[in-house]
């Protein structure tokens, strides 16, 4: 498969497949805005129509998580810290195991190099993350990410550390579970638990 192939058919993988919930932190207000166009074609009811405005990238990462960050204060306020980051995780882990298995049913393949594809063309990452690629093989690909726009409002609101570890960062352990038990991360730094980078490396261990 040539190079311009291989781009077509990540792209296809991205779009076809990842999710709403997943493409929030692949850039994915560029493919919201795609389909506010289509929404547009044919008779719609004023209120099925797009709204018409602009945002940054970081405005729009803001106000996807405020509805969110609102409830973690809130269960923190009500429930204690421990108990509503057991709570955060409980939810993040089936919401990335599902989202993994949903991957793996309309994937062609859901082998090691499948999973990992959609992180080589960093392109598709651009407007929410600042990351290169360290290691690239057969049984292990790795990550480090610098910067992350959604891990920004996190931070902001006093929620980094492990409750925002537990809103975000967590669902990176069990995505690739849910597409294929074999595939592992492994990571022992982030940037919201105040490191300097982020080190995802997934590991093949079938």
């Amino acid at each position: 498969m040539n190079n311009d192939q291989n781009k077509h058919s990540r792209r296809h993988f991205i779009t076809k497949i990842v999710p709403a919930c997943a493409m929030t932190c692949m850039g994915g207000k560029q493919l919201f805005g795609m389909l506010q166009k289509n929404t547009q074609e044919g008779n719609k009811h004023k209120f099925d129509l797009p709204m018409e405005m602009t945002l940054t990238n970081r405005q729009y990462a803001m106000a996807t998580t405020r509805g969110k960050i609102q409830l973690i204060k809130t269960m923190i306020k009500e429930l204690g810290e421990e108990k509503a980051i057991e709570i955060i995780k409980t939810d993040t882990r089936e919401s990335a195991l599902a989202l993994g298995q949903r991957q793996a049913k309309a994937a062609e393949k859901n082998d090691f190099y499948t999973y990992v594809d959609m992180f080589r063309d960093t392109e598709q990452f651009k407007n929410t993350l600042t990351m290169e690629i360290i290691e690239d093989t057969e049984n292990a690909f790795e990550l480090k990410v610098t910067e992350c726009l959604f891990a920004d409002p996190y931070i902001k609101a006093g929620l980094g550390g492990e409750v925002g570890f537990a809103a975000l960062c967590y669902m990176d352990y069990f995505w690739p579970k849910g597409f294929n038990e074999n595939i592992e991360l492994v990571r022992d730094k982030t940037l919201m638990q105040g490191h300097a980078y982020c080190n995802h490396r997934y590991i093949w261990i079938g």
